[in-house]
């Protein structure tokens, strides 16, 4: 017979054994660059399913983050690695090579293309973080005059505005 030390160590998550987390725990820029993706999900202020279904994919195809995986990578971005990896996502980002960059802004897009309601505010978005991820030139997306928009990030400042700020 099977005896459970505590009632709640029968309710306890137990670790991850993925590959992929494993992976993501020993690479900050690129949680930094999940996190920064998630964002853009929640630019509106709602998670729009097809905005999470694009993020589900770039995340499976990018980071080999399956289904099966969300919830460790839930459990990873609430840890204390998680948060510290955030309070750093300008400089994790902008240590990226050009050619990340350049990558990680097609997923933005990605994502922002996916809700054909919030273009002009995704749009925004990806502009301003075209700029400091040192991106602008052509074919760059257009922002619109907004001068919140402008200010230049602090050192604790991720430069990303969240709906309702």
């Amino acid at each position: 017979m099977i005896r459970i030390a505590t009632f709640t160590d029968f309710f306890r998550r137990r670790p991850s054994n993925s590959p992929a987390i494993a992976r993501l725990k020993a690479a900050p820029a690129d949680l930094a660059q999940i996190l920064l993706l998630f964002r853009t999900v929640l630019v509106n202020g709602v998670v729009e399913s097809a905005e999470l279904a694009a993020f589900e994919r770039i995340c499976a195809r990018r980071f080999g983050i399956e289904r099966e995986d969300r919830e460790a990578l839930h459990d990873l971005l609430e840890s204390s690695h998680g948060q510290a990896v955030a309070a750093q996502m300008t400089e994790l980002i902008g240590s990226l090579d050009h050619a990340a960059r350049q990558a990680l802004l097609a997923m933005m897009r990605e994502i922002a293309l996916a809700n054909a309601d919030e273009h002009a505010r995704a749009a925004r978005l990806i502009a301003m973080t075209a700029r400091l991820l040192d991106l602008d030139g052509p074919g760059q997306p257009e922002s619109t005059s907004d001068a919140s928009e402008d200010r230049k990030p602090d050192s604790g400042d991720t430069g990303i505005k969240m709906a309702g700020e």
